[in-house]
């Protein structure tokens, strides 16, 4: 399956919904020109969140999402959202929609 997602006001992702979060991550950034040496985490509109920071699990203990996750492991809908942040230190983030998944 292809996710087709925004971030920010134009910037269009398409990625295949066997790809990771981290690798969405990395998507984003590029269509940005943003090299990435910090790290980025999604916030989602539950209120769970995963990092690149932290790869190999969930960022707290009681939630299920972790950056390796797969795309369509999520069962994300069209019109969901969760915020992007880049550098935690500094300012940059994205709202991130879904926008369409095609078979």
């Amino acid at each position: 399956m292809t996710y087709y997602f925004r971030a920010g006001r134009s910037k269009n992702i398409v990625i295949d919904g066997e790809e990771s979060f981290l690798g969405l991550g990395y998507a984003i950034l590029r269509a940005y020109h943003i090299d990435c040496d910090h790290c980025f985490m999604f916030t989602f509109e539950n209120g769970e969140e995963t990092n690149s920071g932290t790869p190999f699990g969930a960022m707290d203990d009681y939630r299920d999402v972790n950056i390796e996750m797969r795309i369509a492991g999520r069962h994300m809908r069209v019109g969901e959202t969760m915020k992007m942040e880049y550098d935690y230190a500094g300012d940059w983030s994205r709202k991130v929609t879904l926008v369409e998944i095609n078979p």
